[in-house]
């Protein structure tokens, strides 16, 4: 029976593949290309943060971010997501003024949607709270 480890390591090793294959085709223009390669990196960068490597999992997010930027078919709800995730590694890796600015930017687009994202700002009001409200300890 495979470890919890070797079954994390088994997806990140397919999620690599699937990365590669979709940076190669994003050289070719295809409508919808930038949106799988967003995913892929996305599904890499989550693998990579279960695993605790919050460095990769942030270069994969960033650069998903990137893309989601340059996509005109990237929907508002992934960008604000992505900006949310980057903010969560930045904030697990002590970076709190970061964090702040990647929840600030999550939250300045949903209010900007005209599509309700009421769920997404109040879970982004909410981060930023937390990183406002000074942590008790005993």
């Amino acid at each position: 029976m495979d470890s919890m480890a070797d079954q994390v390591d088994s997806l990140i090793e397919k999620a690599n593949k699937e990365l590669d294959a979709r940076r190669r085709q994003s050289h070719h223009y295809v409508p919808g290309h930038a949106d799988e390669l967003i995913l892929s990196l996305v599904r890499l960068a989550d693998l990579r943060s279960c695993q605790g490597d919050l460095s990769r999992a942030e270069r994969l997010y960033r650069e998903a971010v990137m893309h989601a930027n340059d996509s005109s078919t990237t929907p508002l709800t992934i960008r604000v997501r992505l900006k949310t995730q980057l903010g969560d590694i930045v904030k697990n890796q002590g970076r709190l003024d970061e964090a702040r600015e990647f929840y600030s930017e999550a939250l300045r687009l949903a209010d900007s949607s005209k599509v309700s994202m009421n769920e997404a700002s109040n879970e982004l009001v909410e981060k930023l709270s937390a990183l406002e409200s000074p942590k008790l300890t005993f």
